[in-house]
């Protein structure tokens, strides 16, 4: 996941207190793209989504495609981890984005009003189950 440049997002959208970080992703039916955050001390708004090539969004009526500040189940540390992947792996502390049958797309995540540099996140491609041991483990 890479932040993208501020002077491009300067031309597009102007507002200085606004980041954006993406990344493409490309799934077997049995692997997980795990994003790990660390959410700064203060910030006004944080959402990361999924969606196409071209990031048009996918079924979030109907399936969860998105998550953000208010709606991530946060770990004990504050930290939020995210799995990307075909099949909710049933963990608590786990937030889960579903692929909607896709096997590739893209993703976005947003900070704005962040006091602070966000860190950028850790991510790691690993089987759905390899993601469901590691939830109370190592700070991913």
């Amino acid at each position: 996941m890479r932040p993208l440049d501020p002077s491009l997002l300067s031309v597009a959208q102007g507002d200085p207190n606004t980041s954006y970080s993406y990344s493409y992703w490309e799934l077997g039916p049995d692997e997980a793209f795990v994003i790990g955050l660390a959410p700064p001390a203060k910030f006004d708004y944080w959402n990361l989504q999924i969606g196409n090539h071209w990031l048009e969004s996918f079924d979030f009526m109907y399936r969860p495609t998105h998550v953000n500040h208010e709606t991530a189940i946060a770990r004990s540390d504050g930290t939020v981890r995210i799995a990307i992947c075909a099949r909710d792996p049933g963990v608590a502390d786990l937030n889960w984005l579903d692929t909607s049958g896709h096997r590739r797309g893209a993703l976005a995540l947003r900070w704005v009003g962040a006091d602070q540099e966000p860190p950028l996140p850790v991510c790691e491609l690993m089987p759905i189950e390899r993601s469901k041991s590691q939830s109370s483990g190592r700070a991913l």
